[in-house]
């Protein structure tokens, strides 16, 4: 009789993923990786998969399977913010919130601002690198990809439990938090994020991993149990979404499932009508009873003066970044110097005081990396985004024409798709949780697709 098949990848690189794994897990448990702490164990998990990857590496003798771009690109990013960190231009003295420049900085190259905000955000972003060139290499192998996406939909699934619960139950406090009105008492934490919108951001990049390994186990023809555990595990993290008090995770979640049906139009609904009747009467019922406790805070959020508050501070916010944007020139003030910067650029007529109106992020991503990385730093970001997605798009239609199995590169692309349209009018780029599934469902994205591929069901 011959022996079952394993769905995992191989011993070696179970190894080297085994920290990315766990970051996987940790950071949407630990405030998102944003306290110092946190930040460094994700980091230091980050290091010792680059570290198992460069040893497998040796022992295997080859070299990483990289689009030649993203040898290009990476390294200039990495090494335009390690120039702005050798040649700062100023010194920031936070105790007169002033700066004070610094002579001997050459003008002509980039250069921070303020070294010491810029260098934390390079360690941690050398650190994304790393693990990033571990995740590009490892995504040309389908077994390593499905159980990535296991991992971020399991990942996905216990935060939105957590944060059904704690909606329904009216808690007052953020998870590993104890009670503070003063913090916490405004509702707008979710599970361990600190920022609803985070948490909203996090799911929408959950549950298409999880939509992408449900489809995979109902046409892998090994029974209905693992099949109806992921279906849980995809409508607990949806229902997460929709509890969750974010107006724009709300909205994006709902353009994500309509991307997803429209992709999938023609094998999501494949099965016994019967089944998928009984299915969704029940999951309709699960649905009522965890959505309903939230829905007076819901109501509350999406209020008049709950819509006129956040949109004006957003407005004001970026009417201020706009002003920034002809001084931060091709350079940028440097990675990490937002924060600084921005008070600065108030209007003094407004009366604020230079921290009245403190943002710690400009709730405008692509705001914010060109003011922080400028004009040059903001075109290789782009390109990188740009080209992985136009790659993956290319996948899925070329997929499409050859009618072949294809769920991971579409269920990337959505959840991309949502997090690129959610930094419109937040900061998910600059949460490590998140940055952390957007790492893997890039390199799903850049990956060279396998040589094999199952062909689609007549």
């Amino acid at each position: 009789m011959a022996g079952r098949v394993s769905t995992l990848p191989e011993r070696r690189w179970l190894l080297v993923l085994s920290p990315i794994l766990a970051a996987i897990f940790y950071a949407p448990l630990a405030w998102g990786a944003t306290t110092e702490g946190t930040l460094a164990i994700l980091d230091c998990l980050f290091a010792a998969s680059f570290l198992g990857w460069v040893c497998l590496l040796v022992v295997e003798r080859r070299i990483p399977l990289l689009s030649p771009c993203c040898w290009v690109l990476l390294p200039f990013i990495a090494i335009l913010g390690s120039i702005h960190w050798v040649n700062p231009k100023a010194v920031f003295y936070e105790v007169f919130w002033a700066f004070n420049s610094i002579e001997s900085a050459i003008t002509w190259l980039p250069g921070t601002f303020d070294r010491t905000a810029t260098e934390e955000v390079l360690i941690h972003l050398y650190a994304w690198l790393a693990g990033l060139f571990v995740l590009l290499d490892a995504c040309s192998h389908s077994r390593v990809r499905w159980l990535l996406f296991k991992a971020l939909a399991i990942s996905g699934f216990v935060t939105a439990l957590i944060g059904i619960f704690q909606k329904a139950g009216g808690v007052e406090s953020m998870l590993w938090v104890e009670p503070d009105p003063r913090s916490y008492g405004n509702g707008l934490f979710f599970a361990a994020f600190r920022y609803h919108g985070n948490a909203a951001s996090f799911l929408n990049l959950s549950w298409p991993a999880a939509l992408a390994v449900f489809l995979r186990e109902r046409d892998s023809g090994r029974g209905g149990v693992r099949s109806s555990i992921w279906t849980m595990v995809l409508v607990i993290t949806v229902l997460g979404v929709f509890v969750n008090t974010s107006k724009a995770g709300l909205l994006l979640g709902v353009i994500g499932l309509i991307l997803a049906l429209i992709r999938f139009r023609k094998s999501i609904f494949v099965g016994s009508k019967m089944v998928m009747l009984v299915s969704g009467v029940m999951l309709l019922g699960l649905a009522l009873v965890l959505v309903m406790p939230a829905i007076e805070r819901l109501k509350e959020r999406w209020s008049q003066q709950s819509y006129s508050t956040s949109f004006g501070g957003r407005s004001e916010a970026y009417s201020i970044c706009l002003r920034m944007l002809p001084d931060s020139g091709a350079y940028g003030f440097g990675p990490g110097t937002f924060r600084l910067i921005f008070p600065l650029y108030q209007d003094e007529s407004s009366g604020r005081g230079i921290t009245d109106f403190f943002w710690y992020h400009a709730h405008q991503d692509y705001l914010q990396t060109l003011i922080e990385w400028g004009i040059l730093g903001a075109l290789a970001w782009l390109a990188f985004f740009a080209v992985g997605l136009f790659r993956g798009a290319s996948k899925v239609k070329s997929s499409v024409r050859g009618n072949r199995l294809e769920y991971s590169t579409s269920c990337a692309l959505i959840a991309m798709i949502i997090v690129l349209l959610h930094a419109t009018v937040d900061f998910p780029f600059q949460i490590p949780a998140i940055q952390l599934p957007v790492a893997v469902y890039m390199a799903v994205l850049w990956a060279k697709q396998d040589a094999r591929q199952q062909k689609r069901p007549a």
